[in-house]
């Protein structure tokens, strides 16, 4: 385990040199590909263009997936649905059975006849006033009629 100078020399070199044939790799490619570019017309632009489309596809592929795992998520979880509405039979249609069924006290009946008199008079005024409208509206048109005819 113990290294020496020479072989901790040695081994940086080798790591230096990797690392410079990495970068001069690079740099070649760089250089062929502005090489190729020169030529080609808006070049730039066809990449740019070609880039956004790709990040489009990755970022669709990746919203497929995220939705895929979702719903494979959120199907074992298994949903209550509302309770089935009573038919009729709950303690409310009871409670207003019992409740029309009951005898009226003295003052529940003098309250109706109370209301149901007042409903006949504001009919027999509704009846009055659409009369009065009727012939006021007939006394108009007579007196257009008469000054129409002088």
């Amino acid at each position: 385990m113990a290294t020496t100078a020479r072989e901790r020399a040695l081994e940086r070199k080798a790591v230096y040199a990797a690392v410079k044939a990495q970068k001069e790799a690079e740099e070649a490619e760089r250089a062929e590909a502005r090489a190729w570019s020169v030529g080609a017309k808006d070049s730039s632009r066809q990449k740019e263009a070609e880039d956004k489309e790709a990040q489009k596809r990755q970022k669709a592929a990746e919203k497929a997936a995220l939705l895929e795992a979702e719903e494979a998520e959120l199907g074992s979880i298994k949903r209550v649905g509302k309770p089935a509405k009573k038919k009729g039979n709950d303690d409310f249609k009871f409670l207003q059975q019992a409740l029309a069924n009951q005898p009226k006290t003295r003052a529940q009946k003098e309250q109706e006849e109370r209301q149901r008199l007042e409903a006949e008079r504001r009919k027999k005024e509704d009846e009055a006033r659409t009369a009065r409208e009727e012939r006021e509206h007939v006394c108009a048109l007579c007196f257009v009629l008469l000054l129409s005819l002088h």
